[in-house]
């Protein structure tokens, strides 16, 4: 019998191995031209380390290992700029594939802490767990770190687990704090994190005398990794801070601060110290030539652009942040793949009788006291479902592996085939999302207008200007692609209207676009104006480009 359930375990683990490499390896290349505003900070960051601007690569926004993560690949394999985006997402599969080597640390940690009889469904319920977070909620067509994080997180409770099962040798600890180091460096929300996971760890070891100074070991690591960056930061701001991203975040969304061209609207938020600068009122321009670098500077350092801006406690604020993140975990909760999840999960419940004593869940704190933080977290103030995804792993393992079904053949028999219901749906699921991937025509969009800007006689170096329709210059990810800096914009189609229909107002822009240095405006749906009649269409994208100064090679 042991050895029957020890092949199925293997096998069974292969098996969801080899899916989780397959539809991971089609969601990246069906999603290989994707990219979105943070991928691109993230790539310019990169690019200022490789270069040695250190004072450009340390932003109070963006964490570094992901960044160094992306750009270094780039560097070393000479990637051209039209194959950087297929390149980053082949980077983000290698990160998925350490995500699934630590998920599987972390469940193996767990079936082995747990009685035999239900081993097997907690390995195939973990992996499905594992997909839906990582393939539908985090994604690998999205370019930030949250797959990153996810790993850190999953090898962090796994180490914890270990460290619960009795495995108290210094190594063990060493590695916790690395880990918690590294996590801190992939994403600072980690920093607050990483204190309720030493926190725990206390109470794992059950000793206080054995625990203290091997926790305190692994705190003195996780320091010494966390300083790395910390302090740098700290002396470029001239105040102590491990990143500034929560409270940029507090402000967007609890002080109702705009995320970009904040000129100190709102009474109690302060008054920026350096606002992107308003250079024409109607239609409203805005020029961020200098002093920060980076494709999109509004986007490259946000820290920068709301110094000033004073965080203050609002009720209102959080209440409805977390009518927001309520509304969005119900929407998520009615999908089919994370309904397949709770309703599987409610039914093993019921079948074993332990919704009569629902303290036996809070039991085992370990993952559970994470989880909750880390949903707590973001719940007060913003919820993504890729940030809180691996605690909702957390969560599930946690809830999961509480589950005492009555020691019989037949109740042993109820809980595998629930289970296998469950999983079975979600690996349909699954599949049905990734054929749809495979079907759905994929184009290198943003390539194309690069390329029609390149022959064009835009080169690398040069600046340029947008002029706002359904993108602005977050997502004007071909500027990424030719290597040019976005300079000035005019940010909305309804704002630019007042640019488009006044011949007068038109050279009055045109002559501040020149003035900032930009070689070239970019703009969407051209109006039929006579003032108009030079702009040139990019391709069949729908793009429109007008020189404001002499351009070699200008197709006709």
């Amino acid at each position: 019998m042991n050895k029957y359930f020890h092949f199925n375990e293997r096998t069974l683990k292969w098996l969801f191995i080899a899916a989780a490499v397959v539809l991971g390896a089609i969601q990246a290349w069906t999603g290989r031209y994707a990219m979105n505003p943070d991928g691109i900070s993230y790539l310019d960051v990169g690019d200022a380390f490789l270069r040695g601007d250190w004072r450009s690569g340390i932003n109070a926004h963006w964490s570094p290992l992901y960044a160094l993560l992306l750009s270094t690949p780039l560097f070393l394999f000479s990637i051209s700029p039209y194959g950087e985006f297929a390149f980053v997402h082949l980077v983000n599969f290698f990160i998925y594939l350490a995500a699934l080597a630590a998920f599987d640390f972390l469940l193996r940690a767990l079936i082995d802490s747990r009685e035999e009889n239900f081993r097997t469904p907690l390995l195939i319920f973990g992996y499905a767990l594992f997909l839906v977070s990582s393939l539908r909620f985090i994604t690998l067509s999205l370019v930030t770190p949250d797959m990153l994080v996810a790993a850190f997180i999953f090898l962090i409770a796994g180490l914890l687990v270990r460290i619960r099962g009795g495995a108290h040798n210094w190594s063990i600890f060493f590695l916790l704090g690395t880990a918690l180091g590294f996590g801190y460096l992939a994403k600072a929300p980690l920093f607050l994190i990483a204190f309720v996971f030493l926190g725990v760890g206390i109470f794992a070891v059950g000793d206080i005398r054995k625990v203290i100074p091997r926790i305190s070991f692994a705190f003195a690591v996780f320091m010494l990794i966390t300083s790395l960056f910390i302090v740098p930061l700290s002396l470029l701001k001239n105040r102590f801070t491990f990143g500034d991203s929560g409270k940029i975040n507090y402000a967007w969304q609890i002080n109702n601060i705009p995320y970009i061209y904040w000129q100190g609207e709102g009474s109690d938020n302060g008054v920026p110290l350096h606002p992107m600068r308003k250079v024409f009122d109607h239609p409203p321009v805005y020029e961020f030539a200098t002093p920060i670098g980076g494709t999109y500077p509004p986007w490259y350092d946000p820290s920068y652009w709301s110094e000033g801006g004073i965080i203050h406690f609002n009720m209102r604020g959080h209440l409805e942040a977390l009518l927001r993140s309520g509304r969005l975990l119900y929407e998520e909760l009615s999908t089919a793949q994370f309904g397949s999840i709770a309703v599987g999960l409610l039914a093993l419940i019921l079948v074993s009788g332990q919704w009569r004593r629902p303290k036996t869940f809070f039991d085992d704190w370990l993952l559970l006291v994470p989880a909750l933080a880390g949903l707590g977290m973001y719940a007060l103030v913003l919820v993504r479902m890729r940030y809180v995804a691996p605690f909702f792993v957390l969560m599930g393992l946690s809830i999961f592996s509480r589950i005492r079904l009555p020691a019989s053949r037949d109740a042993e028999h109820v809980g595998m085939s629930i289970t296998c219901a469950m999983v079975f749906m979600i690996m349909i699921l699954l599949a049905v999302s990734a054929l749809a991937q495979i079907m759905r025509e994929t184009t290198d969009e943003q390539g194309k207008i690069a390329r029609t800007l390149q022959e064009a006689g835009i080169q690398s170096g040069d600046r340029v200007a947008v002029i706002g329709g359904s993108f602005n210059g977050w997502s004007a990810f071909w500027a990424r692609l030719l290597k040019v800096k976005i300079v000035a914009e005019i940010p909305s189609t309804n704002e630019a209207r007042l640019f488009w229909e006044n011949e007068n107002t038109y050279a009055r822009v045109q002559d501040i676009f020149s003035k900032t240095g930009a070689r070239v405006m970019v703009a969407e749906l051209l109006p039929d104006k006579a003032h108009t009649k030079d702009w040139q269409r990019v391709g069949q994208a729908g793009y429109y480009f007008f020189s404001t100064s002499t351009v070699t090679n200008m197709p006709r």
